[in-house]
């Protein structure tokens, strides 16, 4: 059964580690302000992850037009507020370049993702790449990372107007890559986004899963599941040209 004509890649957290990143970085920036002010590093990164994430979980599919250092000073100075009792407008706005610079140095593809990307492209299969992220940070972690000529196409959420799981994200990177969702599979970490979704658009999807979580029963049931990147290859043999 040699079908397989594209395969499309998340990027954060299956090609990336973002999650090391995010963290490792929040509490880099934190340690100026307990040197600074004596508030509790931990407590403040903690809270200034929690605000990241719910702001960014949050957006629509529509372009944030504020500069990114101006939403991350504001991020922080929620956090230094619910930590120390008060809001230093220039020590957030600190914190927030600090995070920012750490950010986009310190981000690291996983060891074996680049050989994957090259290994199916050998093979000739087209490859797209499918964030959930937004123009704003995402177009500059992929250069840093090193990913553009590596994909026939990169397909950021709200510069094509879906964000996954909605099957038409998928739907446009069979498109692009002029395949039918069958001769496609998706390889990412999320069960929801990436798996349900990617299988509700009628292509196969592989969960990428290096610390072995547990798949719960109402999740999406994935067609395969690696640990690495480069089991993925060993899997998709059967489906290779």
């Amino acid at each position: 059964m040699r079908d397989l004509k594209a395969a499309f890649f998340d990027l954060d957290d299956t090609l990336c580690d973002d999650a090391a990143a995010w963290v490792g970085c929040s509490h880099a920036a934190a340690l100026i302000a307990q040197h600074r002010i004596g508030v509790n590093a931990d407590k403040l990164a903690e809270a200034f992850l929690i605000r990241s994430e719910a702001y960014w979980m949050s957006l629509e599919p529509v372009t944030e037009t504020r500069p990114l250092l101006e939403i991350r000073t504001s991020q922080w100075a929620d956090a230094l507020h619910e930590v120390a009792g008060a809001v230093d407008l220039a020590l957030a706005e600190e914190l927030g370049d600090e995070y920012g610079t750490r950010r986009s140095r310190e981000i690291k593809l996983f060891p074996d993702a680049v050989a994957t990307l090259q290994t199916l492209r050998e093979n000739g299969i087209m490859l797209a790449l499918i964030t959930n992220g937004v123009q704003l940070t995402h177009v500059e972690k992929i250069q840093y990372l090193g990913l553009e000529p590596l994909f026939d196409h990169i397909l950021i959420a709200d510069a094509i107007g879906y964000f996954k799981p909605d099957p038409r994200i998928y739907q446009e990177a069979c498109r692009l890559c002029h395949v039918l969702p069958k001769q496609a599979v998706m390889v990412g970490d999320h069960l929801k986004n990436d798996i349900g979704g990617a299988q509700a658009a009628g292509l196969s999807a592989y969960w990428f899963n290096p610390n072995g979580l547990s798949r719960q029963p109402s999740d999406p049931f994935p067609d395969g599941e690696v640990k690495t990147l480069g089991e993925l290859i060993d899997q998709l043999e059967p489906r290779l040209p």
